[in-house]
């Protein structure tokens, strides 16, 4: 008998040595990803840009693209931000960008922290990125050549989430455009646990939730775009996501849709699976997105309060 207990001891602790390591792995390796090299040169926008290096408040240095639209002398131009997803970088929605630009925007594509050029080593999946957004807020905000009443953001995934949550308590933002966001960071987790990784999320995720709080000092239930996406009214909220996305549930686009107030639109993309949103459609995409910003960000009246 006292041989079967030390042995079932012995098994126990073995096992919560594994779920224990292995929850740190999978933590690890999700906010650890690796730098992707940029995809296309800024030479093919065919118009100026700057490259711009700017403070995140947190000691790091981000990097991103200024790409300016054809100005008059007198007139000051919409500008919009790209918020790129998890392990891309800022060149990911470059030709979207470009189409933007060539429609009468400005376009500021930048790294979050530990993506692209951008320094950092970690990514909190949305705890910090907010202040990223944030920064690049303030940065183009601070120069002379940018309009500060219409500034819209576009995100996809990652980069929508924090589009969202950083909307929801800076009205320095005109409008919001999210492409395939999730609606809570630790029911995203929990559903990749169980799908991508096929394990029990009941036993790894509170050890999963415990690491991260001990690593990001912060907890995730703070990364829950559900909750601030209703704070984003009155200002416009456009929602996309395809019905086929393996990664992120389209029941997530459905929940923030249904808490998010006026003005608000969704469009579904029958036949997208997670990233192929815009390429499906992609001429249609781009009309799509056109539309929302002309009609939100470029339109929006010159005697609108910004506040901070």
């Amino acid at each position: 008998m006292l041989i079967f207990l030390k042995t079932t001891l012995i098994v126990l602790l073995l096992a919560s040595i594994i779920v224990l390591v292995f929850s740190f792995y999978l933590l690890y390796l999700n906010t650890h990803p690796p730098r992707c090299t940029l995809n296309l040169s800024t030479e093919q926008y065919r118009a100026d840009y700057l490259e711009i290096w700017f403070d995140n408040k947190q000691g790091l240095e981000l990097k991103g693209w200024l790409v300016k639209g054809n100005q008059d002398f007198d007139k000051l131009l919409p500008t919009i931000i790209f918020c790129h997803g998890l392990g891309s970088n800022k060149s990911d929605f470059i030709d979207l960008a470009r189409h933007l630009v060539h429609h009468g925007y400005n376009a500021f594509l930048f790294d979050l922290r530990a993506h692209g050029e951008s320094e950092g080593s970690s990514c909190s999946l949305g705890l910090y990125e907010q202040g990223d957004l944030k920064a690049a807020l303030d940065c183009l905000i601070k120069r002379d050549d940018i309009d500060p009443e219409r500034i819209g953001i576009f995100g996809f995934s990652l980069g929508g989430a924090i589009a969202l949550m950083a909307a929801s308590n800076d009205k320095r933002i005109a409008a919001v455009l999210s492409d395939s966001s999730f609606d809570n960071l630790k029911e995203q987790s929990a559903y990749t646990l169980s799908t991508f990784y096929h394990l029990p999320s009941f036993l790894f995720m509170p050890l999963a939730s415990f690491i991260y709080r001990i690593y990001f000092k912060g907890s995730m239930d703070l990364v829950s775009p559900i909750k601030s996406v209703s704070k984003i009214s009155p200002r416009a909220l456009m929602l996309i996501y395809g019905e086929k996305d393996t990664q992120i549930p389209p029941d997530s686009t459905k929940n923030l849709f249904a808490m998010a107030k006026e003005p608000k639109e969704l469009w579904s993309i029958p036949e997208a699976n997670h990233g192929e949103t815009i390429s499906i459609d992609h001429e249609r995409y781009r009309e799509r997105v056109l539309k929302f910003f002309d009609q939100y960000v470029k339109d929006r009246s010159p005697n609108t309060q910004v506040e901070k």
